[in-house]
């Protein structure tokens, strides 16, 4: 029919990142890894106070489904908190005087997991390290 037009449907596009089409190029979505990095607060190396840890996770398969938080050198060690949505923090109390591993574990929406790498912090007695 000339001259004639009709209206389709909505579609739903999603356009790719850069980065999402390499990772696709690399071997696809599904066995990406997400990244994690984490940051301290206070960031002195030794603290009295609490301690507020700061996850940057990131993903190419899907979305950051959870950051789990630990105190230890393993994720075998005891969890601070699991957190399922952002901000992606944990503030824990001031644990035990004594040095103190941390790290986290993030987890995308695929169910791929990646391990942050540790920071080690001092836990002080009033000051005196």
């Amino acid at each position: 029919d000339k001259g004639s037009s009709t209206t389709s449907l909505p579609v739903a596009v999603k356009v790719k990142t850069s980065s999402e089409i390499a990772a696709a190029a690399a071997g696809g979505f599904q066995d990406t890894p997400p990244t994690i990095t984490i940051a301290l607060l206070p960031t002195s190396a030794s603290t009295t106070t609490n301690v507020v840890i700061t996850a940057t996770p990131a993903t190419y398969a899907g979305s950051i489904s959870s950051v789990v938080f630990y105190r230890a050198a393993s994720t075998t060690s005891a969890t601070v908190e699991t957190r399922t949505a952002a901000p992606w923090t944990s503030s824990t109390t001031v644990p035990a005087v004594g040095v103190h591993t941390i790290s986290a574990t993030a987890t995308n929406s695929q169910g791929t997991t990646k391990n942050s790498g540790s920071t080690t912090i001092n836990v002080c007695n009033s000051g005196t390290c």
